[in-house]
């Protein structure tokens, strides 16, 4: 899943939650949620993540394996 992706590259990069959080501009205990799969994430934080992980929006999708699951033109059509 998304979130063990994102947990696994913030400890790649020796990122704390609170780190992330302050860069995300949320509270730790809010990013904890997302790291725990609890909170649903829209692209607009998906991209935000991806930027202060170093990795492309593609790549981070990819690499949790939901760039299958979730077609480009679905999520092109509901920012249209």
């Amino acid at each position: 899943m998304i979130h063990c992706k994102i947990r696994q590259l913030r400890k790649d990069l020796g990122l704390s939650q609170v780190t992330m959080a302050r860069q995300l501009c949320i509270s730790q205990n809010a990013y904890s949620l997302i790291e725990r799969g609890v909170t649903r994430l829209d692209i607009e934080r998906l991209a935000q993540i991806s930027g202060i992980l170093q990795v492309t929006l593609d790549e981070l999708l990819e690499w949790s394996g939901m760039k299958q699951t979730v077609p480009i033109n679905r999520i092109t059509r509901f920012y249209s």
